[in-house]
């Protein structure tokens, strides 16, 4: 496992680190909701502390407190390992209520993430999705909260998580408040040049999340594109570690945090780090970026195993041949053609 400083929080961290999320591979939804956490978390976790992994992710209270339990249980020194929680859409809740409740909702939110890891302190503290119910009050309001916090020594670093990099670039090359940042990067997404920048001259430390979710939000590539990658063939890396090695490639992120739902996992993306750059295959990657558009390989994934491939595959092809034909791959064939010779 290789090392990288997260900006000027000084903080060398595992460029294979782990994010809270374990759907992120296999993507595991009933009902249009996340699943729990995989049971076997606990082997994850420490699978990756004995890959090397020394910065751990999280989102949600559960995966805080999955995270807090397992390194209780396993008796990990606190300071061998750098921890990162968030509040919720913090920006947009704020909104919710009075401003005289901000104060006392934020050291709460702060508070709960500090009991759930068993800590006196969080490494990274972000203002998850900078982006919802953004507004320049709340976000001062936010931070001039969180910088009080880490005096008194409950943060460490305050950073932000956005899916819109185009505003986290603006906000750090216009303001400079934040520590550090994250926000997905992929082969299939790109990376958004004017966050590189304003990071690089800032020195704000940029982590990389959702590695693998290229088409629908939360929908991996991996299941979606198996028959390709199955048939391509691999020599010296797997597509997921390809996957990693390009991100890495960018020497501005410190860091990635896929999730994983088995140790199998973990050690597969943590070897990615000790790959060389030009183990990356593009033509597997730019084949597994470019299917939503090859129709036919789409309707022959309509009934896939994984229900949520199966649906995102079934929206894509009927909007293609313009009708809805359920399950009936030879309908979809047969109306794609036509339409096909018809343009």
């Amino acid at each position: 496992m290789k090392y990288r400083t997260l900006g000027r929080t000084g903080l060398r961290i595992s460029e294979v680190s782990l994010g809270g999320h374990e759907y992120r591979r296999r993507h595991l939804v009933k009902d249009g909701r996340f699943t729990e956490l995989n049971p076997d978390r606990p082997k994850i976790i420490a699978t990756a502390i004995e890959m090397g992994v020394n910065y751990f992710d999280t989102t949600y209270t559960e995966e805080a407190q999955s995270l807090g339990a397992t390194l209780k249980t396993l008796g990990v020194q606190r300071d061998k390992v750098y921890l990162s929680g968030m509040s919720i859409d913090l920006l947009a809740r704020l909104g919710d209520r009075e401003p005289s409740e901000w104060k006392a909702y934020i050291v709460s939110e702060v508070e709960e993430r500090l009991n759930l890891f068993h800590s006196d302190y969080v490494d990274v503290f972000q203002i998850c999705a900078m982006e919802s119910g953004f507004s320049q009050d709340r976000l001062e309001f936010a931070l001039e909260t969180l910088r009080n916090m880490q005096q008194q020594g409950k943060i460490r670093w305050v950073g932000s998580s956005a899916h819109n990099p185009e505003l986290l670039a603006k906000v750090i090359d216009e303001q400079n408040p934040i520590d550090m940042c994250q926000t997905p990067i992929n082969f299939n997404k790109g990376v958004c040049e004017p966050l590189l920048n304003a990071v690089r001259k800032h020195n704000v430390g940029l982590i990389a999340i959702k590695p693998f979710v290229w088409f629908d939000y939360g929908m991996p590539f991996l299941p979606v594109c198996q028959k390709i990658i199955d048939d391509h063939g691999l020599n010296r890396a797997t597509a997921a570690q390809m996957a990693i090695r390009w991100i890495l490639s960018h020497e501005e992120i410190a860091a990635i945090v896929p999730g994983c739902n088995s140790e199998a996992e973990v050690i597969e993306n943590a070897r990615a780090s000790d790959l060389p750059p030009d183990c990356i295959d593009f033509s597997l990657l730019s084949a597994c970026r470019d299917i939503p558009d090859r129709i036919e390989e789409m309707i022959d994934l309509i009934d896939h195993p994984h229900a949520e491939v199966a649906s995102y595959s079934h929206e894509r092809v009927a909007n293609a041949v313009g009708c809805d034909y359920g399950k009936d791959k030879e309908k979809y064939l047969e109306a794609w053609r036509a339409k096909r010779q018809k343009e």
